[in-house]
């Protein structure tokens, strides 16, 4: 016995470290501590923060579904991991955004998605915490693109931004490692026929506020002036509600 543990020491001071930990088990994942504070679409009086499913895997938030094409939402679908190594990076899970329609006041800003992970390996039995941050733009019906919403990790913003068209589902890979569980970014685009239609691109960077703030009078400026003369009740609507 001696001998063995001698010969064990030998190849760790060989190596210089021992190797790494492998474990097997399960994610979870819930959205909460929504921003603003929210209530249920059945509790709110418009306009107010609204938000379904929080503290589920699940949730939508603006529109009720009586207008428009429905409220935004995030769902994740966590995987599970198998004969891990501490130090590998794997998918989490995968995120779908739903590009829906929001009553301005109605919108929430940022959730958290808390990840917690399961296994009878200890090491690997851990939380997470992802503060996701949502920018609703304002549909101006002149550029797709320009009308995309989209999602960044607040406390990551160099992984970018994951964006989706409006009216569009979009899914994308989340990634993660352990040792303690942390955040890396963005994966695979999914396929377009698991809901990957809308995505323009998980990784074409985070604007600058100040940069977010001329493109918006821009494009204001610009809607002004093709429509100078000729605002109409339902220019009113489309400039009250996001997607």
């Amino acid at each position: 016995m001696v001998r063995i543990f001698a010969l064990a020491l030998f190849v760790v001071s060989l190596t210089g470290h021992a190797a790494p930990v492998i474990g097997s088990g399960s994610l979870s994942g819930s959205f909460v501590n929504a921003s603003p504070a929210c209530v249920p679409t059945a509790a709110a009086v418009q306009p107010q923060p609204i938000c379904d499913g929080l503290g589920t895997d699940l949730i939508s938030w603006g529109d009720p579904g009586n207008f428009g094409v429905g409220q935004s939402s995030f769902s994740f679908v966590p995987r599970p991991f198998t004969n891990l190594a501490q130090g590998e990076v794997f998918v989490m899970g995968l995120l779908t955004f739903y590009n829906g329609t929001i009553f301005i006041g109605s919108e929430i800003n940022s959730v958290d998605l808390e990840v917690t992970s399961t296994s009878t390996t200890l090491a690997f039995n851990q939380v997470l915490n992802l503060p996701l941050q949502i920018v609703q733009t304002r549909n101006l019906n002149i550029d797709p693109v320009a009308d995309a919403d989209f999602l960044f990790f607040q406390n990551a913003s160099q992984f970018g931004s994951f964006r989706v068209l409006e009216g569009q589902f979009a899914t994308v890979e989340m990634l993660g490692r352990f040792n303690s569980l942390h955040n890396e970014g963005f994966g695979l685009i999914v396929s377009e026929s698991v809901r990957g239609a809308g995505i323009l691109s998980p990784s074409i960077g985070v604007p600058e506020p100040a940069t977010l703030s001329l493109v918006a009078l821009a494009l204001l400026g610009l809607r002004s002036a093709r429509s100078r003369g000729t605002r109409t009740t339902a220019c009113a609507v489309e400039f009250a509600t996001r997607a």
